[in-house]
């Protein structure tokens, strides 16, 4: 805790004390100071100096003592102040990685219940294929850490697109473009994001140890559409969306292929740079809803080749 100690120092020539430099510039011949402690360490000091010899009364003391102590407890309170500003800051981090910064900021603000209406976004699920087969033919401690690679991995691309994630089902991944950012190009970021998603995903399962492993695969379906979201419930709650586009981009995913990116007409037509992609019609014609619905198998247009330049020394012979 935090105490106070008095100590007097009286300069006297006579008695043959040292007087430090600082005293002795300034003409200072005697003071007293009382120190304060915290935990057995000085954290500061209150002092009287004069220039005159002075004998120090009991008054004078219990004074200084008592100006000690009020300092002493505004110290207390400061730091208690400190602590209780830091543990809100943990509370808003730990809500910022929870939920969206928008939701976040509302329950702060004690803003219930929360329910938001978004009349065009982009949905998302990525199913890691055989995953579930897996579990009996690896360890609990290796199917998770291989999981948790991979959605940790999801979990940096989605920031860096500026999208939502929403959360994750066993070993299903969903995210949302176009909640609170990116509203116009919310189809350009969440296809963005899967691209680099698979690229990254097969990265990880190709550094996998284990060659059980190395042979599962993921299929991404993409739609695009009104939705409503919201957070329910009072118990590990979480912001979710619902809708018949959620519905939907559901359905294109367990329609997709291994290793693809299938998404629906809906998607493409809001693609604000559809010439980035490459597109591959699906064998089957339409998404079982009514009214029917288009999809497409779509992939980044490859890098063009750098263009050949000659050594100066073959251009020279």
């Amino acid at each position: 805790g935090v105490e106070s100690v008095v100590r007097i120092i009286d300069f006297e020539a006579s008695l043959g004390a040292e007087v430090p430099p600082y005293f002795t510039e300034h003409g200072i011949k005697s003071g007293m100071i009382v120190w304060i402690y915290e935990d057995q360490t000085p954290i500061g000091f209150i002092g009287i100096y004069d220039s005159f010899y002075h004998g120090w009364t009991e008054e004078d003391i219990m004074f200084l003592f008592h100006s000690s102590k009020n300092l002493s407890s505004i110290t207390t309170k400061l730091k208690q102040t400190a602590q209780l500003l830091q543990e809100a800051r943990k509370a808003d981090n730990m809500l910022l990685h929870v939920f969206p910064a928008n939701v976040a900021h509302r329950l702060k603000h004690k803003e219930f219940p929360i329910a938001d209406e978004f009349a065009n976004v982009t949905v998302l699920y990525a199913d890691i294929v055989g995953f579930t087969d897996l579990s009996t033919k690896t360890t609990p401690q290796q199917l998770t850490v291989f999981l948790n690679q991979i959605f940790a991995t999801f979990d940096i691309i989605a920031l860096s697109k500026g999208i939502e994630k929403i959360k994750t089902i066993g070993d299903c991944y969903m995210v949302a473009g176009g909640l609170f950012q990116h509203e116009i190009d919310h189809a350009d970021a969440t296809v963005e994001f899967a691209c680099d998603a698979l690229v990254e995903f097969e990265k990880i399962k190709q550094k996998s140890e284990n060659p059980i492993l190395r042979t599962v695969g993921i299929r991404i379906g993409i739609h695009s559409g009104p939705i409503v979201a919201g957070i329910i419930g009072i118990n590990k709650f979480v912001y979710d969306i619902w809708g018949s586009t959620v519905n939907i981009a559901n359905k294109v995913e367990s329609l997709g292929q291994q290793n693809k990116i299938h998404i629906s007409e809906s998607t493409y037509c809001q693609l604000l740079h559809p010439k980035n992609y490459m597109i591959e019609p699906t064998i089957q014609t339409d998404v079982p809803v009514h009214p029917p619905l288009r999809t497409m198998f779509i992939s980044r247009q490859p890098k063009p080749p750098l263009p050949f330049k000659m050594k100066e020394e073959s251009v020279r012979s």
